[in-house]
């Protein structure tokens, strides 16, 4: 399992299982959540 963490400790993202990290689709969802987590302060 992999969690995105925030400057603040917040989760702002989980993943569980394998993952290409530089695959498109994985760049597109950690921006993705980072944007969200932007758009949520």
């Amino acid at each position: 399992m992999t969690l995105l963490i925030d400057r603040k400790g917040k989760e702002i993202g989980r993943l569980i299982g394998p993952a290409e990290w530089d695959s498109p689709a994985m760049i597109e969802f950690i921006r993705g959540r980072i944007a969200a987590d932007r758009q949520g302060k």
